[in-house]
């Protein structure tokens, strides 16, 4: 609201019908000339060590089932498989290092961190991220529960884990569930004081449970992941998530018992780290693959992909067309 006080934007809003062919040149002209300070701004937040940027892999894949669409057996055994067995972890890597390329590109330096699309993990998904140079990732708490099993406890999500894949290590962090939900889905329907004290009160009781559990020496050890898709709630809010946000951010500013901090700066802080040798492999949603392999558009989806990978491979080899023709049916 406050960036259109006082523009031509504002005068659209005011006016609220009934455009003009001139009015829509003035929209597209204002909403480019927003959009022109968002990477200037993020860039210096960044630098700044206000923000960290992190990114995903390009094109949005599942990498698991890139690596290996057969894993998804693993989290849910009875689930019917494609025909034809897909497995090209190169493929994954390549859509890692494009992402890790445009970052690099836009930003001047690389992110340390990579948020897995729909934070699906597995080994070899997460051995590939190390091996790029990836210092830490994210998946759902559902992950670490399946992973742990009988020993998982809800405080074991507030620390990060080093996973040591065999080749390679990386960090992970493991999202608070309920929290992460509760901004993304629950929040829009409250008044917006209403719920950043709610918010507030569920991270000091958090604070309190680790202390009853680990003692004030060790609060140093402890960190609550909210994660959430940031682009999809704010509609939703009133006046698009600003006052709650206003009202959150002054809140953990001034609360002298709880610390913001980015993943990067919470692993630079860090004395001691919990260890992990394997993950669970599964998503965010249900912990799981089933959203996108099992059903049977699904998986004719998958066996049209790997015939036609199968097709392109084989006309690459052939040498039949020029490079350009065959690299651009690769990013198609």
């Amino acid at each position: 609201v406050e960036s259109r006080k006082g523009t031509d934007l504002q005068k659209l809003f005011d006016k609220g019908k009934n455009f003009s062919e001139n009015d829509k040149q003035i929209l597209f002209h204002e909403t480019k000339q927003l959009m022109q300070r968002i990477i200037p701004l993020y860039k210096k937040l960044w630098e700044e060590q206000q923000i960290e940027i992190s990114t995903s892999p390009f094109y949005h894949p599942i990498l698991p089932l890139l690596c290996d669409n057969g894993i998804s057996r693993e989290s849910s055994q009875n689930l019917k498989l494609p025909r034809y067995h897909f497995s090209h972890p190169e493929d994954a890597e390549e859509q890692i290092i494009k992402a890790l390329t445009y970052i690099e590109k836009v930003f001047g330096k690389k992110p340390a961190g990579i948020w897995p699309s729909e934070g699906a993990v597995s080994l070899e998904t997460l051995d590939i991220l190390a091996r790029q140079g990836i210092q830490w990732t994210a998946s759902d708490e559902g992950i670490l529960a399946n992973t742990m099993k009988e020993k998982f406890s809800q405080s074991n999500i507030y620390r990060p884990y080093l996973l040591d894949t065999g080749r390679n290590q990386i960090h992970i962090f493991f999202r608070d569930h309920y929290l992460s939900d509760a901004i993304g889905f629950v929040y829009n329907n409250w008044p917006y004081e209403q719920a950043v004290t709610d918010l507030m009160n569920r991270l000091h009781a958090i604070r309190n449970l680790l202390l009853e559990q680990y003692g004030t020496e060790n609060l140093s050890r402890w960190v609550v992941p909210v994660i959430l898709d940031g682009e999809n709630c704010w509609e939703y809010y009133e006046s698009d998530g600003k006052p709650f946000l206003k009202s959150l951010y002054s809140q953990l500013t001034e609360d002298p018992l709880l610390e913001t901090a980015t993943f990067n700066q919470s692993l630079e802080t860090r004395e001691k780290t919990s260890h992990l040798t394997h993950i669970f492999p599964g998503s965010w949603i249900n912990s799981n693959f089933n959203i996108w392999i099992g059903s049977e558009e699904d998986n004719k989806s998958w066996d049209i992909l790997s015939q036609t990978r199968d097709f392109l491979v084989k006309q690459e080899n052939e040498g039949i067309h020029p490079d350009e023709v065959i690299n651009r049916a690769w990013e198609k």
